[in-house]
């Protein structure tokens, strides 16, 4: 036993140096690597938050508001007429035929259903929108907000008919943004690359 003390002591006063060099850088080798890591899962959950709270819920919802808006653009005979002459929409909704009545309700359906659809993007935009990363979806995102709120308004004055909806053909709302699909696409990738 007095001799594997000895031998052990030996040992540990030849290699002591490098024992305690390689312990010690090992130490801050695993430090340096925790810091990583906590930072790494913050990062992480950062992105499946912003990814299960604003993003996914909001592509969902867009992507049905298109079809809602498919299905009344390909009305030939009111296409377009919305946007550029409300008082031709209220004009013909005011027609007493049974068919127009037919289509003024299938119409209203719709629309109340793009209104629902644009009040819950925009609910998930002002409540959620903390989680967006690029600037440039954050600019798009308030210009839908502006588009969605402005065309509830030409909306409603087209099927409100006891007031003159405005007459004229010009558009009384801004445009859905032009942008918004591609920057919520980059903005999908961008946090789908931080958490993978």
């Amino acid at each position: 036993m007095e001799e594997f003390l000895k031998s052990a002591t030996d040992f540990w006063k030849d290699w002591k140096d490098l024992i305690l060099a390689v312990a010690g850088s090992s130490g801050w080798i695993m430090f340096f690597a925790k810091k990583y890591y906590e930072k790494r899962a913050k990062k992480r959950e950062i992105a499946i938050r912003a990814l299960e709270e604003l993003l996914r819920p909001m592509e969902i919802r867009l992507e049905g508001n298109k079809r809602l808006h498919g299905m009344l653009t390909k009305d030939t005979e009111l296409s377009g007429k919305l946007e550029w002459a409300p008082d031709y929409v209220q004009n013909y909704f005011k027609k007493k035929e049974p068919e127009v009545n037919i289509r003024k309700f299938h119409w209203r359906k719709i629309v109340d259903d793009l209104f629902d659809g644009n009040d819950k993007v925009i609910e998930l935009i002002e409540g959620k929108g903390f989680h967006i990363y690029y600037k440039e979806f954050r600019t798009e995102c308030i210009d839908f907000i502006d588009h969605a709120k402005q065309w509830k308004i030409a909306w409603n004055s087209a099927f409100d008919l006891e007031h003159d909806a405005p007459k004229g053909r010009n558009l009384l709302a801004p445009v859905f943004p032009p942008e918004l699909d591609r920057l919520l696409k980059e903005e999908i990738e961008y946090r789908v690359r931080q958490r993978d």
